[in-house]
């Protein structure tokens, strides 16, 4: 397929309508661990869908777009897997896990049978996606970032609220399916292991301790950044902007200023972050 003006939304809409609820649905809002869960589930040869830059076929197989390949060549296993087959692995599950940043009223019913929130502390998500947009968005960002949390976005919503009301919406989806607890980011960096371990057994799925780990390590900051650094290095991209980021948790107690106050204290923001367990301070 082509896509001569390259749309990676309107991709991703296209192959909501072909995924099946045998999927794995991971939404996440941007700049909350997508690109780190990812890499680990592909380094268990594990079938990890990214919709935003794949094409899913009528027959279920996803190829990459080619338009969109220097850009998962920045991506440690996503690249090595491109390079070895056009074809996903498909690992000891008969189902896909699937990144997403849409709300869910962009799937078809049907497919929302199996949902696991990935969720960040908004402050960092919200900062992370920000860095992202200054170095890999289509629409190209060039606001500060006071200007960027005052201005509407996706689905028209400042990014503070849209925050809010992505996660709640997804949170009464994982409700009404059954889902388990979300894939807190935090959790990840903090127990890596446990965490994923855990989070693997609510589809129904066990690893060994030790294949978690070398899944852990090869999607560590210093390793996924070394691959980055190396692909930019050798020609291939020639952005300087780097989509690994160290990650850390609560990275926001460095940069929030009182004049971030405005759509951080917004409301549905901090319903969304109590019913989640986050501590929201004020502004």
């Amino acid at each position: 397929m082509n896509f001569p003006s390259f749309d990676p939304i309107e991709l991703h809409r296209r192959n909501a309508a072909r995924l099946t609820a045998r999927d794995v649905i991971i939404p996440g809002y941007p700049g909350s661990g997508a690109s780190l869960i990812g890499n680990i589930l592909l380094e268990l040869g594990l079938y990890y869908l990214d919709p935003y830059t794949e094409v899913v076929g009528s027959e279920g197989r996803a190829e990459p777009v080619e338009a969109r390949r220097q850009y998962r060549m920045r991506l440690a296993a996503a690249d090595r897997r491109d390079r070895c087959s056009q074809e996903q692995p498909r690992g000891p599950s008969s189902f896909r896990f699937v990144k997403t940043h849409l709300y869910p009223d962009e799937f078809p019913n049907e497919v929302l049978a199996r949902v696991v929130l990935l969720v960040r502390h908004p402050f960092d998500a919200i900062h992370s996606y920000y860095c992202w947009r200054v170095g890999f968005s289509e629409e190209g960002e060039t606001s500060s970032f006071e200007e960027f949390l005052a201005k509407p976005g996706f689905m028209n919503r400042v990014p503070g609220h849209d925050w809010g009301c992505f996660n709640l919406a997804w949170t009464d989806v994982s409700s009404r399916c059954g889902g388990g607890q979300p894939l807190y980011f935090e959790a990840l960096k903090k127990e890596p292991v446990p965490t994923v371990i855990r989070f693997l057994a609510t589809v129904g799925l066990e690893f060994s301790t030790l294949a978690v780990e070398r899944a852990i390590e090869a999607s560590s900051f210093d390793s996924m950044r070394r691959h980055e650094d190396g692909v930019c290095s050798d020609g291939a991209d020639k952005n300087p902007h780097r989509i690994m980021r160290r990650g850390e948790v609560d990275e926001w107690r460095r940069w929030l200023r009182p004049e971030h106050a405005g759509t951080l204290s917004d409301p549905v923001l901090r319903e969304s972050a109590h019913r989640l367990g986050y501590n929201i301070p004020s502004v």
